[in-house]
C-alpha cells in the first residue's frame, strides 16, 4: 500500500521530508523504476502540482475533457462531498470517499 510506503520514506530519509519531489523520487525508486541521473533531474524540474491545476482549469473551461466515466465519478464524488462534509467530523472525511464507485441509485445516463 502506497500509504506505508510514503510512511517508511519519511521514517528512512530526512530530505523527502522536506521536498514533494524528493518523496516521489524516492517512491518511483522503491516502486522499480531504476531512475536515470537525467530523469532524476527531469522530475525535478517539474512542478507536478501545477501541471495538475493547469489541466484542472483547461477542464473546467470544457476542453480536453477526461472519459465520460471519469466525469462521472468526479460528480458523484463531487456530491458525496456536498452531502457529507458540512456535517462531517475531520476524521471520518477519508471513510467518505472509500465508498464502491457505483452509485446503486445513480442509473446509467444519469447526470447527477
Amino acid at each position: 500500500m502506497i500509504s506505508k510506503l510514503v510512511e517508511n520514506i519519511l521514517r528512512e530519509c530526512m530530505s523527502p521530508r522536506s521536498s514533494d519531489r524528493a518523496l516521489i523520487i524516492e517512491v518511483l525508486q522503491r516502486r522499480g523504476a531504476n531512475l536515470t541521473p537525467h530523469q532524476i533531474e527531469v522530475i525535478k524540474d517539474l512542478n507536478f502540482e501545477s501541471i495538475r491545476r493547469i489541466r484542472q482549469k483547461l477542464q473546467e473551461q470544457g476542453k480536453y475533457l477526461p472519459a465520460e466515466e471519469i466525469q462521472r465519478e468526479r460528480r458523484v464524488r463531487s456530491y458525496i462531498t456536498q452531502q457529507n462534509i458540512p456535517q462531517a467530523k475531520p476524521e471520518r472525511i477519508p471513510e467518505l470517499f472509500d465508498q464502491p464507485k457505483a452509485v446503486s441509485w445513480l442509473n446509467e445516463g444519469e447526470r447527477l
